[in-house]
């Protein structure tokens, strides 16, 4: 009888537990990787439920054990997705009227950022408009940003934004050089994302204008159970919705005047968040917030001065 060699029992119990691994249940597999990578979510700020946070409760959807990290925090101002975890703020949480008066802080955003302690994590992915994309990881995590935008008053927008029409003409001259610095800054850190995701296309361009690199379109989630297409002999209500805010970068004004162009028709007033008609069988039903009647009605005023404005 021959002795069987302890090499060779070692070798095959090894390729039999290799095996084993490898013929596991594909959800098994991806939920043990998921516990052995740390994933840490950044955003710029969360005061309010727009697209921005949108995308960002889709990740938290993705990632329920991803810790997140912001600027500033106001509580209860988002989802339970998002609030149902810790959230992790910058020292500009704590100085006077943050929650209202954080963009007045935009200046002090590349140190609030940079101050992040991302040293146990894996994998960090910024959803970024502003500054989250410039936070600094591990020498050996991956850094993924999902890029809203470049950011628009840093770069081509500074008019729309910080113009003398908008604050004035001594605070627009003050706010310039600040802006160049801060566009400076924001190209002088874009390597530190090891790879980036763009919304659209036009975002893409803009990713390749400004920061000189490429990215891949993954557009951004749809609620496709509250949005969903008419069933078949329903009739459709000839309507067209604008819901916006009321920023300047969204141009409202201009959309409405292309659809007014294209079907012929003048409406009653231009404002966004509105169903805009002009005449039957074109209806007008309000989806906007309260606090936008006054601008959308002086707004309305400048644009469409034939008729006026009723809610």
């Amino acid at each position: 009888m021959i002795a069987s060699d302890p090499n060779r029992t070692q070798v095959r119990s090894y390729r039999q537990a290799k095996c084993s691994r490898s013929h596991r249940d594909p959800i098994q597999r991806s939920q043990v990787s998921s516990c052995v990578v740390r994933v840490a979510l950044i955003h710029d700020w969360l005061t309010g439920m727009r697209g921005g946070e949108k995308v960002l409760e889709a990740l938290c959807q993705l990632l329920p054990d991803a810790h997140l990290f912001t600027l500033v925090h106001v509580p209860g101002a988002t989802t339970p997705w998002i609030e149902g975890r810790p959230v992790h703020t910058s020292f500009i949480q704590h100085l006077p009227w943050a929650s209202r008066l954080y963009r007045h802080y935009l200046p002090l955003f590349p140190v609030a950022i940079e101050q992040f302690d991302l040293d146990a994590y894996d994998l960090v992915i910024s959803c970024s408009h502003c500054a989250a994309k410039s936070v600094v990881v591990a020498g050996r995590a991956r850094h993924l940003c999902y890029c809203l935008t470049p950011m628009r008053y840093a770069w081509d927008q500074f008019d729309a934004y910080f113009g003398p029409v908008k604050v004035g003409t001594v605070a627009s001259r003050v706010l310039k050089p600040l802006m160049r610095a801060m566009a400076r800054w924001d190209r002088a850190t874009a390597a530190r994302a090891h790879r980036y995701l763009a919304i659209s296309q036009h975002v893409a361009r803009r990713i390749g204008l400004y920061y000189n690199r490429r990215s891949t379109i993954v557009y951004p989630p749809v609620d496709t159970c509250f949005y969903t297409p008419p069933t078949s002999g329903r009739t459709v209500d000839p309507s067209v919705l604008v819901v916006s805010a009321l920023v300047p970068y969204k141009r409202v004004e201009r959309a409405t005047r292309r659809f007014v162009t294209c079907i012929d028709l003048r409406p009653r007033w231009c404002c966004p968040a509105k169903r805009i008609s002009a005449s039957c069988p074109w209806k007008r039903r309000p989806v906007g917030h309260p606090w936008s009647r006054s601008r959308a009605a002086a707004r309305s005023t400048r644009s469409w001065t034939a008729r006026p404005v009723s809610w």
